[in-house]
């Protein structure tokens, strides 16, 4: 008898069955448990079906000891190719059912035999993926009937090699966590400005020069802080064809990636008659001189000619990815070849200079069978061939313009896909930052066909979700683990499950089976560390997956292992020196501090509809005093965004104060705060927040809402700065007292730079602080710089010193107009200037 299960965690024999990353699209758990013994053998139809068998029992003889052969004899295990599967599951699916009697895995295909066999191995105990024998375990797994597809035909994932050189030992190690999650595009980042990785024969210095870096030569050290005197590599042909042969094993494609014209540094090192005939000092937005190959150079393209044609016959994969972003245009500015071939071909401007290139390697590429794909800078400079795909990468908008053109689109957004920006917090290595923190949490609520209103045809064009590793910032195999685990799982449940039965929820219940998993594949991932919510005194660690073991702090020290063991409530009066970890396997997460408000009050899938409505919430025991109260509401899981347009305060029923602009509340917080001020507070009234919500395209979404009362004053402002802002964080940001708002400097402050805060009218102030750097941590704090206040706003005097961030000194009542941070001197990164608490 079986059952359909909904995706909660569940005990038992069904909790197995959900243990599945990426979950499929049905799972139906049954009662009783399928348990291997000795002398079980796989039975298997065709020759197809028994080489996919051979490789689940060669992986399980390693880990359990069990001689499981693989013949034609009837036996317990089956699997089998079975052409009537198709019509349900596709190309890449399959059909399992597991009974205490038997297990019968069928697909169409040698790929979905292969990605069924992935499902099983994940239904047995996680020591299943271990690469030497594990005693003392019950080798079983529990009845269940799946039938699963994947959402998407494209799941992929790419790793720069030309900053860092990681090897053949890693790339197979990276190919082999891939196939285990149902992964199947490896994208291969072969070159760049910091090295050529593949051995091209008709071009030899590509790899003779342009494959090493430093002080002893030709290309330099490229990486700040570098002193190689010879560093790099590159690989073989014969080493290429192996590692494409591993992949192929395990179903995965690998597609190279070949960057040009731009982030060509290491050509033109190698052969330097590939650049403008004429010298230009622009640079890249890296910062990087003379990388940028000619257009209007023919012998340029005899050149990458030679180089597709060689690399075609490597790699079988029908794409080839040839870059085409972040493209110096200017270093072509002052080439008189590059005039003469814009006037010939009726170019009219460096843009469409790009375009002309990019559409000669089109034809270069169709030339030797293959199908081109470019980062979203390819659209711009006019049309190209409709079959050639756009990999989006600075948002999901480029995507969305490229299918509405009729191409094939690879959705790769970095604020969702790139793993070389930080998961959040000061306990993290130095990463970057352009595109924010991306948390697991972020990357999982990713769906790559949300907002670009579409048509049916349109939206068929997306092909996929992708993730990459950019690593500037790492150096070794380590490093790259612990930036791309876990939140390659959770990318590979988002290109896998469809979007319907997916729930973050859900996925942190079986999170830690998969980490389970990762320990026992020798994969050196990051550890997620638990949350901390506080409320009166009082606070609680919530755990990153069920059982995961917590210890804390409440000094301010970082927590070790032996640190006390997180049992129930902490009672703590300031809960910025809470600090907390993960204990994994031995393994610690990173250190995170403090603790986030407890909201009054929770949204949850049954607040939720697709229309706007409004929800009231009961604030009588927030609302205690006069003040402004600011409503703010923080996503925690699921999906779906919550969008926000107006927030009520009533008392007694009677509208008392209103907030409405557009907010949202999702993976990224944008305008989800709500300025909501009450005088004449009466005792024994009732308080009510009423707010008109929506999901964003579905009601899996949950999270909390604080209402708390101001600690000083939001006085009307202006706020101006001597250096401009970064992105969002400018000047701007900070007039409207939004929680959390911060100026952030796009450049280092130097001596004399100022931020001022000016204010319409004078205020009798008694105490002024002004902090700086990340809220929860010290990165990007001010070190040099005097807190100045001004009766005039044109005369100021220094009032105190920062140190350690911040600011804080004690005034006399009298009309300040304005205050003043002022450097005193060099920073050496960009800095932080948050909002002040004046009283």
């Amino acid at each position: 008898m079986f059952r359909s299960i909904s995706p909660v965690l569940l005990c038992g024999v069904a909790a197995v069955a959900q243990a599945q990353v990426p979950l499929p699209a049905s799972v139906q758990a049954g009662s009783g448990k399928f348990v291997l013994k000795a002398d079980d053998a796989i039975q298997t139809n065709s020759p197809v079906a028994a080489k996919e068998a051979e490789k689940f029992a060669a992986g399980l003889r390693t880990s359990t000891g069990l001689p499981l052969t693989v013949g034609t004899a009837q036996a317990r295990i089956r699997i089998g190719i079975d052409e009537s599967v198709r019509a349900a599951a596709g190309d890449e699916g399959y059909r399992l059912n597991v009974t205490p009697e038997q297990i019968q895995l069928t697909a169409a295909t040698a790929e979905g035999l292969y990605h069924g066999i992935q499902t099983l191995r994940q239904l047995l105990p996680p020591a299943a993926f271990s690469t030497q024998k594990v005693g003392g375990i019950e080798w079983s797994m529990g009845s269940v009937k799946i039938d699963d597809r994947p959402r998407f035909g494209w799941r992929g994932f790419m790793l720069d090699e030309s900053r860092h050189f990681f090897g053949m030992d890693y790339v197979k190690h990276l190919l082999d966590a891939m196939a285990a999650r149902k992964m199947n595009v490896f994208h291969w980042h072969l070159s760049d400005d910091d090295g050529w990785r593949i051995e091209i024969k008709s071009w030899p210095k590509l790899t003779e020069v342009g494959a090493w870096r430093g002080t002893e030569c030709a290309l330099p050290n490229t990486r700040e802080g570098e002193t190689h005197k010879r560093y790099g590599g590159f690989y073989t042909q014969e080493q290429i064809k192996e590692i494409v042969a591993y992949a192929a094993e395990r179903h995965i494609d690998i597609m190279p990636e070949l960057d040009m014209p731009g982030h060509c540094l290491a050509v033109v090192t190698a052969y330097p008659e590939t650049l403008p005939g004429t010298a230009d000092d622009s640079v890249s937005v890296q910062g990087v001189k003379s990388n940028v190959i000619s257009p209007a150079r023919e012998e340029n393209y005899k050149m990458v000619d030679d180089i597709i044609r060689e690399v075609a016959t490597l790699f079988p994969f029908q794409f080839i990815h040839v870059g085409g972003d972040e493209v110096n245009h200017n270093a072509w500015s002052k080439d008189p070849r590059i005039k003469e071939l814009m006037e010939r071909e009726n170019l009219k401007n460096l843009s469409a200079v790009q375009n002309y290139f990019t559409r000669r390697l089109e034809g270069i590429i169709s030339k030797h069978q293959r199908r081109m794909v470019g980062w979203n800078e390819i659209l711009g400079g006019g049309n190209l061939r409709p079959d050639t795909t756009v990999m989006a990468w600075t948002g999901t908008g480029p995507g969305f313009e490229a299918a509405k053109k009729g191409h094939p689109v690879i959705m790769a957004p970095g604020p969702y896909c790139y793993f070389d920006m930080g998961y959040g917090g000061p306990d993290e290595p130095k990463t970057h930052w352009w595109a924010g923190n991306v948390e697991t949490s972020k990357t999982y609520s990713f769906d790559p066909t949300a907002g670009g209103n579409l048509t049916p045809d349109q939206q068929a064009l997306i092909q996929g979700a992708h993730s990459a590793l950019w690593t500037e910032f790492v150096t070794d195999g380590e490093a790259a683990d612990y930036r791309i685990f876990p939140r390659l799982n959770a990318l590979a449940e988002v290109a896998w499950t469809p979007q319907e039965k997916r729930n973050w929820d859900d996925f942190t219940k079986r999170f830690g089976n998969d980490l389970e998993r990762l320990h026992y594949q020798g994969i050196a991932f990051r550890v997620p560390p638990p949350t901390a919510l506080w409320k009166q005194g009082v606070a609680k660690l919530v755990p990153p997956f069920p059982g995961a073991e917590m210890h804390y702090t409440t000094d301010g020290s970082k927590p070790t292992a032996t640190s006390p063991r997180y049992e129930s409530v902490i009672p703590i009066t300031d809960p910025n020196k809470l600090r907390y970890i993960t204990v994994f396997h031995g393994r610690t997460s990173p250190a995170k501090n403090g603790a986030e408000r407890e909201g009054f009050a929770k949204w949850s899938p049954e607040n939720i509809t697709a229309d706007w409505k409004p929800v009231d919430f009961d604030a009588t025991s927030v609302v205690t005093a006069d003040g402004i109260h600011r409503a703010v509401f923080q996503f925690n899981s699921g999906g779906k965004k919550l969008m926000i347009r107006k927030v009520e305060l009533l008392r007694d029923g009677k509208v008392i104060a209103t907030d409405a602009h557009d907010g949202e509340s999702g993976g990224k917080a944008v305008n989800n705060s709500y300025r909501l001020p009450v005088t004449g507070h009466r005792s024994g009234s009732k308080y009510t927040l009423r707010a008109e919500i929506k999901g964003d395209g579905g009601n899996d979404s949950r999270g909390g809402i604080s209402l708390d009362r101001a600690e000083g004053l939001e006085p009307e402002m202006t706020v101006t700065a001597t250096a401009n802002g970064y992105q969002d964080h400018t000047t701007a940001s900070l007039p409207t007292w939004t929680p959390g708002a911060f100026f952030w400097s796009d450049r280092p402050l130097k001596d004399g730079d100022t931020v001022t805060f000016t204010f319409k009218n004078p205020l009798p102030l008694r105490q002024v602080e002004l902090p700086t750097g990340e809220a929860s941590g010290t990165k990007d704090q001010i070190q040099n710089a005097v807190l100045e206040v001004s009766a005039d706003g044109k005369s100021f005097k220094k009032v105190a010193d920062f140190s350690y961030g911040s600011a804080k000194a004690a005034l006399d009542g009298k009309a300040v107009t304005a205050i003043r941070l002022r450097a005193t001197g060099a920073h050496a990164g960009w800095c932080i200037v948050r909002l002040p608490l004046l009283k």
